[in-house]
């Protein structure tokens, strides 16, 4: 099977940014120029929509695996994503979507640890904050524990 094949399926399977995207087909050994032509093919077709990604990665992150604000817009800008882009899409996230997601978090974590709130309390700030939530959600959300 030719890489042209194979990275249209691969593109079909799911959404994928450019960056993903441009690193799969050098892999397949396509050339510089080939990349250039076949990203501008991917896209014209509706492969590749590097908002339709963004759309999908916030809605598969923060709701399935709730990932606060931070954590996906970093995750993002690592796969190769615009800021302006990025900054659209989360705006799009209530207060309260954020809160609730964040006290899903908490609940997880305190079935694991119990009493991690009150003896550990920087352990968990700190697990919160790699989650992706800023520290004036997370000290709100702690205070109504």
């Amino acid at each position: 099977m030719e890489w042209k094949e194979k990275i249209r399926r691969w593109c079909a399977k799911g959404e994928r940014s450019e960056l993903e995207t441009r690193e799969k087909l050098k892999r397949l050994g396509a050339s510089s120029n080939e990349i250039e032509v076949e990203l501008k093919f991917l896209e014209n077709e509706g492969f590749i929509s590097e908002s339709r990604y963004v759309s999908a990665f916030v809605h598969d992150h923060f709701r399935l695996k709730n990932w606060g604000p931070i954590k996906l817009f970093h995750a993002l800008r690592k796969k190769g994503c615009s800021a302006h882009l990025i900054e659209s899409e989360l705006s799009k996230i209530s207060e309260n979507e954020i809160e609730e997601a964040l006290q899903t978090v908490i609940n997880a974590r305190l079935t694991l640890y119990p009493e991690e709130h009150k003896i550990q309390r920087e352990r968990l700030i700190r697990y919160l904050q790699n989650r992706g939530y800023t520290l004036d959600n997370i000290l709100s959300a702690l205070r109504r524990l």
